[in-house]
């Protein structure tokens, strides 16, 4: 279901003048920009600490997914090399036992008198 949005209501500015404050229109400001702060020495040292130790935690923790990643791509690669070699055992037995269902049914069946 399709939300409707109305336009604001207009209300001329001579009718505006004799509401009463509570029934006159009011800008919001939604968008309050941050102001700038001026941090002390033992601010600006807090948070270059911060810094960097976020960028460890981020360093690390992009080791830890390389590393995580590299071990995945090691067992794919494990994995299907071992799903080949388990596809190529049951093509052969599959092999093995249709060529032994056609040597069973090309012998032919003699009818005992």
């Amino acid at each position: 279901r399709v939300v409707k949005r109305f336009n604001p209501v207009r209300v001329p500015k001579a009718l505006e003048a004799e509401l009463p404050f509570k029934s006159k229109t009011k800008q919001i400001k939604t968008n309050n920009p941050a102001r700038a702060v001026v941090l002390d020495k033992e601010d600006k040292r807090v948070a270059d600490l911060l810094g960097q130790i976020n960028l460890l935690h981020k360093d690390k923790t992009k080791k830890r997914r390389e590393k995580v990643q590299k071990q995945k791509d090691a067992y794919a690669v494990k994995r299907r090399a071992e799903e080949a070699e388990a596809d190529a055992r049951r093509q052969k037995k599959r092999k093995t036992f249709f060529r032994r269902e056609g040597q069973n049914q090309k012998t032919p069946n003699v009818a005992k008198d």
